[in-house]
């Protein structure tokens, strides 16, 4: 959930009749909750609980929405989209990890995202890369170029999504293992 000048904002993953999983957001307005818009038609079918969720922010009227979706192939996609109404319509998705995957890197998910009042956001994911784990940090300028993504060395599973803060350094990107918390930061 998240904060637009016109009200709150949730995105979560819906599920249709047919086990169709895809983003949706719901807004608050002052006639009450809206129905559904769907952010992105990835019609990821899948008769489970998928466990990854979407994540979202906003700065002004501009909300950011980041995801894991799966291909028929089983390749995960972390992709992105954002409304500048307010969440009524979504640019179209943009997806931000190369693919087809290695078989040396599998897309784990558990993104999170942020936006600056100029609409760049900062979006980062879990991968694993062979035996390693490693978080993914893609930022993305105002006109939707998604710039290469960042990637450094986990020291463990993380057992938790990584989180982006904002501080006067930069970013700073933190989560936890099993009993360690950790505090990286990252370039502006």
């Amino acid at each position: 959930a998240a904060l637009t000048p016109a009200g709150p904002v949730i995105a979560y993953r819906d599920r249709s009749q047919d086990e169709i999983r895809d983003i949706s957001v719901i807004r608050k307005t002052s006639g009450g909750w809206s129905d559904p818009v769907r952010v992105a038609e990835d019609n990821w079918k899948i008769a489970g609980c998928p466990v990854n969720g979407p994540s979202v922010a906003t700065a002004n009227n501009t909300i950011a929405i980041a995801w894991l979706t799966l291909t028929p192939a089983n390749d995960g996609l972390i992709k992105f989209a954002t409304s500048h109404d307010g969440g009524e319509t979504f640019t179209p998705a943009i997806q931000l990890n190369q693919t087809p995957a290695s078989e040396e890197v599998a897309v784990v998910g558990r993104v999170d995202v942020l936006i600056d009042p100029h609409g760049k956001a900062s979006v980062s994911w879990v991968a694993k890369h062979g035996e390693h784990f490693a978080v993914h940090l893609t930022t993305i300028s105002a006109d939707g170029v998604a710039n290469d993504a960042v990637a450094f060395l986990a020291p463990d599973t993380p057992t938790t999504t990584p989180h982006l803060v904002r501080s006067e350094g930069g970013l700073v990107v933190m989560w936890s293992n099993r009993t360690q918390t950790f505090l990286t930061p990252l370039a502006p």
